[in-house]
């Protein structure tokens, strides 16, 4: 399986042989980490809103459809229970511990994305991919060059992969 850059046109051609963005875990684990760094260093107001779109993520979003998926052996709740120990993702309670965040969270956006590819992108998908693009909206993004990969990431998932 190749480990390359593809559009969504590629999807729709090669599905079986290729790595979509959301599958690169170090890359989305980055993606994460930028966006939670740049947030750290935001006004109180700021971080308080990234913390709770992060939490309607994990909470009301990844979680039931996690839970609902039938080919999930229930891996996902290991996630759940780091990221409720670190005050739901709360960076600003546990500095210590972003690292950990950061990996729950990555891990538990790709346990989504595969439960909703499972129930057919029944449920809140729209939500779901609107509160990981504005996760994503932030200049660290910008800064360290991976708005481009932000742009795709987000334009395959809205392209339904394997629907």
């Amino acid at each position: 399986m190749a480990d390359e850059i593809v559009t969504p046109d590629d999807v729709a051609h090669n599905a079986e042989n290729i790595t979509l963005l959301y599958q690169n875990t170090p890359l989305l684990a980055q993606l994460l980490k930028l966006s939670y760094e740049d947030y750290a260093k935001q006004a109180n107001l700021d971080k308080q809103g990234f913390i709770a779109g992060i939490q309607e993520l994990v909470t009301k979003i990844i979680e039931p459809i996690c839970r609902h998926n039938p080919h999930d052996s229930r891996h996902y709740l290991a996630y759940i229970e780091l990221f409720n120990q670190c005050g739901q993702g709360d960076f600003t309670k546990y500095p210590a511990a972003l690292e950990l965040i950061v990996f729950a969270v990555t891990r538990l956006v790709q346990y989504a994305i595969d439960s909703f590819k499972a129930l057919d992108y029944h449920g809140n998908y729209d939500r779901f991919l609107d509160l990981l693009e504005s996760i994503f909206k932030n200049d660290a993004i910008i800064q360290h060059n991976q708005h481009r990969n932000v742009l795709l990431l987000m334009e395959q998932l809205r392209q339904k992969p394997w629907y």
